[in-house]
């Protein structure tokens, strides 16, 4: 699942709709919806996983998902998710991502301020000339930001730092 401070999700899908996506076989008497994508170790009833290899073994045997992309090859287990077969475990997953999360493909959205409306800065933070600071981004109190630092979408940024030129950061927090 991915982090809401930094992906928009436009699920949930019903089950049926993310397999018509994946081109491949939806349970006949699953209604269920999927709100999300997320790993084994993470997912939840509402997640679609995926399952493919030994090293993931002991994390597939423990997950909580509600459904799992599997090769054709693996057995169900009892108590388990539902299995759902395909060609490609890696490349179905990528596409059940892109359903949830189109837009998020290292997208830089266009702003017509340096600093975006919805961001945040504390007391004494210094901008460089040609700084961009993104949607819901976070400065703490006096730190600098030298040229041409582009902060992205959801980061937090701690107090008293200091980000060098020409520097983008993007997916982080970074806090005293």
């Amino acid at each position: 699942m991915a982090d809401p401070r930094f992906f928009d999700n436009r699920g949930p899908f019903p089950l049926a709709t993310v397999c018509a996506h994946l081109e491949i076989a939806a349970p006949r008497d699953d209604k269920g919806l999927v709100h999300d994508v997320a790993g084994l170790a993470e997912a939840g009833a509402a997640h679609l996983s995926f399952f493919e290899g030994r090293r993931a073994r002991d994390d597939f045997l423990r997950t909580k998902a509600g459904w799992c992309l599997v090769s054709h090859k693996t057995d169900a287990r009892p108590n388990g998710p539902v299995l759902l077969p395909c060609g490609s475990v890696p490349h179905a997953f990528a596409k059940a991502a892109l359903l949830f999360y189109p837009d998020d493909s290292l997208r830089i959205e266009a702003q017509t301020d340096a600093v975006h409306p919805t961001a945040r800065l504390g007391e004494g933070v210094v901008l460089a000339p040609g700084v961009i600071v993104g949607p819901h981004a976070e400065i703490g109190e006096g730190t600098r930001l030298d040229a041409g630092c582009i902060i992205g979408r959801g980061v937090t940024i701690g107090a008293n730092g200091e980000i060098g030129a020409n520097v983008w950061i993007g997916f982080a927090h970074l806090r005293d």
